[in-house]
């Protein structure tokens, strides 16, 4: 993985897990990460959280990790009550209901199954090829260099809320020099910089892909459509709507007033 590349993912990784981990503290008493590559990113946002460990089991479950370096993290953070660190060669199986939530490089698709079939699994991968199978709710972006090198990130999970987590975290991630994002889906394979506010053209070819593939949808259906298979988020939905509408590129009913759910809206 070239090295912008995995400045972007470990950044993400950060970010996703900063949100993460006191929502699941706050309804679980038991949490596992699974993890390979450097463990420090994931330990140390673990170490941010130390004071509300206290009456919890956080497994980390860290696949073919140098000891030693898991050692100096764990010095570095105090060694915090509460969080179990294990090496593994390979990955047990993940049983009860404590939720899991792995970042993996390249899983084969074995070890994608094992995450996906606990109920609350949840699998951030980098080099996953083809579709990300067995979770409720997946997407896939490509992160693209100067250069042109293409990094596949694919984000597995059941659960809606965190999906919606899960891409605030990766428009939020800083901009790094020479990567951008691109969806599989946009038939332009346009590449837009990292941005609060990115730029909606692919969104809008997806969005006009969708209407002539299922014709009409409500503002509601194209916004779970955006969250739920393209890299964008819902609220970005809504505005590439609105400027759909205004460029005649499809219709609405009613025809004026706001945007709401309910508004429909129409192939031109």
């Amino acid at each position: 993985m070239a090295a912008s590349h995995a400045a972007v993912t470990d950044e993400l990784l950060v970010r996703y897990l900063d949100a993460w981990t006191p929502s699941m503290l706050h309804r679980y008493k038991r949490l596992t990460y699974v993890g390979d590559g450097d463990p420090g990113a994931a330990l140390r946002v673990f170490g941010e959280f130390a004071d509300r460990l206290a009456g919890h089991e956080v497994t980390a479950l860290l696949v073919d990790a140098p000891p030693g370096t898991v050692a100096a993290v764990l010095a570095e953070l105090g060694d915090p009550a509460g969080l179990t660190v294990r090496t593994v060669a390979t990955l047990p199986p993940l049983t009860g209901d404590a939720p899991v939530f792995a970042c993996l490089d390249a899983p084969p698709p074995e070890l994608v199954g094992t995450v996906a079939a606990h109920r609350n699994g949840e699998l951030l991968a980098t080099g996953v090829e083809g579709p990300l199978r067995g979770f409720g709710l997946a997407v896939h972006v490509e992160l693209v260099d100067t250069a042109g090198a293409v990094q596949p990130l694919a984000f597995g999970t059941p659960s809606v809320k965190h999906l919606e987590k899960f891409k605030d975290a990766l428009w939020a991630v800083d901009e790094y020099a020479g990567v951008r994002y691109r969806d599989p889906r946009d038939p332009d394979h346009e590449a837009v910089d990292i941005s609060l506010t990115p730029r909606a053209g692919p969104l809008r070819r997806m969005l006009r892909a969708a209407l002539a593939e299922r014709g009409e949808q409500t503002v509601a259906q194209l916004r779970r459509y955006a969250l739920a298979e393209t890299m964008y988020r819902g609220t970005d939905a809504t505005k590439a709507v609105a400027e759909l509408v205004a460029a005649g590129a499809v219709r609405r009913v009613p025809e004026r007033g706001r945007l709401v759910p309910d508004t429909v809206i129409r192939p031109a």
